[in-house]
C-alpha cells in the first residue's frame, strides 16, 4: 500500500528507479522534468527502473546502493537521512464494482465493522500503520477484520479484485486502478500519506545535489500554482455569495 516509488543515482551514472509515477502528478512533474534536465547535464546518464518498498529503499540508501528515492514517509526518520515532502495523499477505500458500499451516499468508518480487510503489514510502515488504526478506532472501527496482509499496492488491489477483501489505498492510485475496482471516499478517514524525496545527508554527489535542487524548485512552483488556483476559486465563491445591493 505505501508507495514503492524511488529514484536512485550512482556516482558513475544517474539511475532513476520509479514506481507510482502515474499515480501522482506531484511525483510525475519533478521526476520527468528533473530527469530530462539531468540528461542534458551529463549525456552518459542512464535511466534504470527498479521496484522497492519504501522501507527497503531506505535501507538501500543508507547502505550506499541507492542515492535517492521517492517514497512514502517512514517516521521517525533515520538520523543520516535528509528528506523533502512533495505530496500528501488522502486515503480512500478500494472495493469491487457492485459492492454494497458503492450504493451508499456516504461511507463512514463505523460502516466498515463487518467487512473483510486486506491490510499492509505493520513492518512496512509502523508509524503510518498505527495512525491508520488510531483513526479507525476514533471513527468506531476499533478492530478491523483483517483477512489477509500484503506489503505492496499491486497485491492489495489484486486481492480486492478477487473479492478476498477490501483495502485502503492512496487516492492517486486512481491513475492505474485495475478494472472492476471502485475507490470510495470515507468521510471520517482523515489520515493522509506523505511522500518524500529521500537521500543520505553525507552523499556529496554533484549530480544528486543538482537533482534534489531541481525537484525542490519544481515542487515549490507547483505548490504556488495550486495555492493561487485555490485563492482564485475562493474569491470567485465569495463574489458569488455576496448579495447584490438593492
Amino acid at each position: 500500500m505505501p508507495s514503492k516509488s524511488q529514484s536512485t543515482f550512482s556516482r558513475s551514472r544517474a539511475c532513476l528507479a520509479i514506481q507510482n509515477l502515474s499515480a501522482t502528478t506531484a511525483t510525475a512533474l519533478p521526476l520527468t522534468s528533473g530527469y530530462s534536465k539531468t540528461s542534458r547535464w551529463q549525456p552518459a546518464v542512464e535511466l534504470e527502473l527498479q521496484h522497492l518498498l519504501s522501507v527497503d529503499q531506505v535501507e538501500a540508501i543508507l547502505s550506499g546502493r541507492l542515492d535517492a528515492g521517492f517514497g512514502a514517509s517512514l517516521t521517525p526518520w533515520h538520523k543520516d537521512l535528509a528528506h523533502w515532502e512533495f505530496a500528501q495523499d488522502r486515503m480512500v477505500f478500494a472495493v469491487p464494482k457492485g459492492h454494497a458500499l458503492t450504493k451508499r451516499k456516504t461511507v463512514r468508518l463505523r460502516d466498515l465493522r463487518c467487512v473483510p480487510f486486506v491490510w499492509f503489514p505493520r513492518w512496512v510502515n509502523p508509524t503510518f500503520y498505527d495512525r491508520m488504526m488510531q483513526a479507525c478506532t476514533r471513527g468506531g472501527l476499533s478492530a478491523p477484520r483483517i483477512v489477509q496482509e500484503a506489503p505492496d499496492r499491486d497485491t492489495n488491489l489484486g486481492l480486492v479484485q478477487c473479492r478476498i477483501g477490501l483495502s485502503w489505498q492512496p487516492e492517486t492510485v486512481r491513475w492505474h486502478c485495475p478494472r472492476g475496482i471502485v475507490l470510495l471516499p470515507v468521510v471520517d478517514m482523515d489520515v493522509r500519506l506523505p511522500f518524500n524525496l529521500i537521500w543520505k545527508k553525507d552523499n556529496s554527489s554533484p549530480l544528486l545535489q543538482r537533482f534534489v535542487a531541481q525537484v525542490e524548485t519544481l515542487g515549490r512552483k507547483k505548490s504556488m500554482r495550486t495555492d493561487a488556483i485555490k485563492k482564485s476559486r475562493h474569491r470567485d465563491s465569495l463574489r458569488a455569495c455576496t448579495p447584490k445591493p438593492s
